[in-house]
């Protein structure tokens, strides 16, 4: 399965708590409508810089979990 990798760059200060939005949109063979999901996830910043890199796959199944990897990088 092929993936898609992202890379996110989280500004504020250490300490300070952060949201992340993963949306994913999609559509089924046959269908014209795009369905989306959408889910909010928290982050704690330790120090400052801090890097995301975010491993998700290029194909998802409707109803069926998939695997996200997330890789936190900082100085």
């Amino acid at each position: 399965m092929d993936r898609i990798k992202k890379f996110v760059i989280l500004a504020g200060t250490p300490g300070e708590n952060k949201k992340i939005k993963v949306e994913a949109s999609y559509r089924i063979d046959g269908y014209s409508s795009i369905l989306k999901r959408v889910k909010d996830f928290g982050v704690k910043i330790e120090s400052a810089p801090i890097f995301m890199k975010v491993n998700v796959p290029k194909d998802v199944s409707s109803n069926k979990p998939f695997d996200m990897d997330i890789q936190v990088i900082s100085n």
